[in-house]
């Protein structure tokens, strides 16, 4: 079981209620393939950061997340933005499906979805401790 932060109380929700953003999720407590869990108050997943105003960009402040890593196209974040820059905060905008593959090449029997996964460590960027589509927590390495 993962150990819940202080702060949490007895009763953890994944859903950190925000006024204009919608489905901001702490991923902690799930499960990782070599069977330890993820932390809770370290990674999170949300949407359009672009609406972080008063109330709500100082509570996103108050999570001490440092990395934003965006996923989406660069015309959606031109359309509606990005998260507001703060002191501290990293931006990177990692559009997975920009990553070139040819799917044709591969075997028939190669499975797309952890191919795609692999990517990133054969050659690309390498970033943080995790990567969540919206923001991310980072403290050291």
């Amino acid at each position: 079981m993962a150990t819940v932060p202080s702060g949490y109380g007895a009763a953890v929700t994944r859903h950190i209620v925000f006024e204009r953003l919608h489905n901001f999720r702490d991923l902690g407590g799930y499960a990782t393939r070599d069977g330890r869990t993820v932390r809770w108050g370290r990674l999170y997943r949300s949407d359009s950061l672009s609406k972080l105003r008063g109330a709500d960009h100082k509570r996103f402040r108050a999570l001490e997340i440092d990395i934003v890593i965006d996923l989406r196209y660069p015309w959606e974040i031109d359309l509606r933005g990005r998260v507001p820059h703060h002191e501290g905060l990293r931006y990177h905008n990692l559009c997975i499906e920009h990553r070139p593959y040819d799917q044709a090449a591969l075997a028939p029997d190669t499975p797309v979805g952890p191919y795609l996964a692999e990517r990133p460590r054969r050659g690309g960027p390498r970033r943080g401790r995790g990567v969540a589509a919206g923001a991310g927590r980072h403290r050291g390495r």
